[in-house]
């Protein structure tokens, strides 16, 4: 006769009367994997510290920043931390077509150590569109929780504009110095 081993999945009570329970390999499992309302952005700086671009419209010398807050998000114990594992991919297309222009798996990737339950960080992914022609476009951006088992997905478009670039941009590239000279009195 073998002798059978049950696997049993620990549930932990916190003080706030939610469950988390434990997976294997030390895996915290969130309740749902969520993410804040993504924002085009001119610039971050950091956590909730952006400048939104609105409209969003760039040249093809810009890129596109899209930031994103996760929440209920999974974490696993790698190398003795606990840590979180997302990925971004991507895929472009013109709005309302279903061809896919452009596409990039692991567009941007994010192993941050999660110390508390309370941590909070966002995710920022970044795309360059130097050989796009102006037109409509829509952004898919598939942000992946890979310590969750099975892994979390969620789905977010996002709607944007390349513009021709315009006198602005051509301002930003370096004049000729011309030096101004006095002529000699006639």
């Amino acid at each position: 006769m073998g002798i059978r081993r049950s696997v049993y999945r620990l549930i932990l009570v916190g003080f706030c009367g939610f469950a988390i329970p434990l997976g294997f390999m030390g895996q915290v499992v969130a309740q749902e994997f969520r993410l804040s309302e993504p924002a085009v952005c001119k610039s971050v700086k950091g956590l909730r510290d952006f400048v939104r671009l609105d409209p969003p419209e760039l040249t093809t010398f810009d890129k596109l920043n899209v930031y994103v807050e996760p929440s209920g998000f999974a974490t696993q114990m790698i190398d003795g931390l606990r840590k979180a594992k997302f990925v971004q991919n991507a895929k472009v297309r013109a709005k309302g077509m279903k061809k896919v222009l452009f596409e990039r798996r692991e567009l941007y990737k994010f192993e941050p150590e999660v110390k508390s339950d309370l941590e909070e960080f966002y995710l920022m992914a970044s795309i360059g569109f130097k050989n796009f022609p102006p037109g409509e476009y829509t952004l898919e951006l598939e942000t992946i929780d890979q310590a969750a088992m099975p892994e979390q997905k969620q789905i977010q478009m996002i709607e944007f504009r390349i513009v021709p670039p315009n006198s602005d941009h051509s301002e930003k590239q370096p004049k000729s110095v011309t030096k101004n000279r006095k002529q000699a009195p006639g």
